[in-house]
């Protein structure tokens, strides 16, 4: 076990930093731009301008790297075939892409509601932080079947 969970971690910090790299390099333009194209219809929907967000979008659109653990954990997890892999990465890249549009609205909802300045964290930190545990829930769901083999958390038949 300790075997597997080291090397886990080895692999983890490796498709960390690519990840990290890709996204300084173009990843959070191009997930901005995605995010943006995705989110404009939806709050056309709810009658929301989309300059009324520029203040909620703002305050939260460098939290969007919170992709990035998700999509490491996927990478770097053991027992699971590529297939499952990749669909378990692309249901949760898109449940993280639509938490990321529903965080925009509760952060304007709160803004406005209160009437913060964007800068007021306190009554958004808890948002934040479901925000930034969001991967790893995701990734436990998703992976749980291997990961609790691993961990040994499985149950199994009482030898009597």
């Amino acid at each position: 076990m300790w075997k597997t969970l080291l090397w886990f971690l080895v692999r983890l910090s490796v498709v960390s930093v690519g990840l990290y790299i890709v996204w300084e390099w173009q990843g959070r333009f191009e997930y901005t731009l995605l995010f943006r194209t995705v989110a404009l219809p939806v709050y056309g929907v709810f009658g929301i301008q989309p300059n009324s967000l520029r203040d909620a979008a703002d305050v939260i659109l460098d939290r969007f790297y919170n992709i990035l653990p998700f999509l490491s954990l996927m990478a770097a997890m053991w027992g699971i075939s590529w297939k499952r892999r990749l669909w378990g990465a692309l249901a949760g890249f898109g449940g993280i892409l639509v938490w990321h549009i529903c965080f925009t609205l509760i952060v304007r909802a709160i803004l406005i509601a209160h009437q913060l300045d964007p800068t007021a964290y306190r009554l958004l930190s808890p948002w934040f932080l479901f925000s930034d545990a969001l991967p790893l829930l995701l990734w436990v769901v998703i992976c749980h079947r291997p990961l609790f083999a691993a961990l040994q958390l499985t149950s199994r038949p009482v030898a009597k």
